[in-house]
């Protein structure tokens, strides 16, 4: 008779291994998919972001390309209070 409450007492210990296990793994698994839920959305965000700012560098390029550094250099001189030499400035006055 000992031997039988021993082996029930084994099998209800091993019952309740398998459930605590059990319990684990499913709440492991639940949270690897939010997880992986998160990373999905910060990737897309990312993806998102990538293209907007290859969008804007390739209207960068475009206006480079079609407005060339000269023209670049000289509105910016213009800024400065440059001018070409043979150029005359007037000043409009309020």
């Amino acid at each position: 008779m000992h031997k039988r409450k021993a082996k029930k007492n084994r099998s209800f210990i091993l019952t309740l291994a398998i459930i605590i296990f059990s319990g684990y793994a499913i709440v492991a698994l639940a949270s690897s998919q939010v997880k992986i839920a998160q990373q999905k959305r910060e990737y897309l965000d990312l993806k998102k972001s990538y293209e907007q700012k290859l969008v804007l560098n390739n209207e960068l390029d475009y206006a480079l390309d079609n407005h060339g550094e000269k023209e670049y250099y000289e509105k910016k001189a213009r800024e400065n209070g440059y001018v070409n030499p043979d150029e005359q400035v007037f000043i409009d006055m309020p």
